[in-house]
């Protein structure tokens, strides 16, 4: 007969560890039902780009198979990068492939970087020394992709008209050095050539 409360004690506790697991993992399941919408930008090869209207690039398929594996349903919605900024900074989705600053640290909350870029200037001729620094660049034209950020000591140095910062896109960029209009490009390493 002493038995009795013990057991009874303890089918209780295990009742009620079930009913508790149950309700975390219904609300588990309930907030991985919720798609998360991804503002992504295209033209930026090979890392985010459309192909067949698709939008897809090595960041894409980072998120994808993430995403996948946890069993999360998402959504993408490609606009401009700027667009995209604005959107993320009223809370209208996440986007991926920004970089983090000082002023969008006000914003926006930023994951631990998953891929590290190489960024490099390019010349429609060679430079009469290797450019090792930022303050090599005094006076010059230099495109730069709208509404990017190339890091603190880059935009300290455009916002302080250290050098003439044009913003277009790649392909525009690209064409005004070759054409001479500009004395160089700043972009990532693997996106430059493709």
């Amino acid at each position: 007969m002493m038995c009795m409360p013990i057991i009874r004690s303890a089918v209780k506790q295990v009742f009620i560890l079930c009913l508790l697991l149950s309700f975390i993992l219904t609300s588990l399941s309930l907030h991985a039902v919720n798609s998360i919408k991804i503002n992504a930008y295209t033209d930026y090869p090979p890392y985010l780009y459309q192909e067949q209207s698709e939008q897809t690039g090595l960041y894409m398929r980072i998120v994808d198979l993430t995403f996948k594996a946890l069993k999360q349903p998402y959504s993408v919605q490609t606009v401009p990068f700027k667009r995209g900024l604005q959107r993320t900074v009223a809370g209208d989705g996440i986007m991926i492939a920004v970089l983090k600053t000082d002023e969008r640290l006000q914003t926006l909350d930023f994951s631990e970087p998953f891929y590290q870029e190489k960024l490099s200037i390019y010349f429609n001729h060679a430079p009469i020394s290797q450019i090792q620094t930022l303050d090599k660049l005094k006076g010059l034209h230099i495109g730069t992709l709208l509404g990017w950020s190339y890091g603190a000591e880059f935009d300290k140095y455009m916002a302080n008209n250290y050098f003439f910062a044009h913003d277009s896109n790649l392909e525009t960029n690209f064409n005004l050095l070759v054409k001479g209009r500009l004395d160089a490009v700043v972009h990532s390493e693997l996106s430059a050539f493709n």
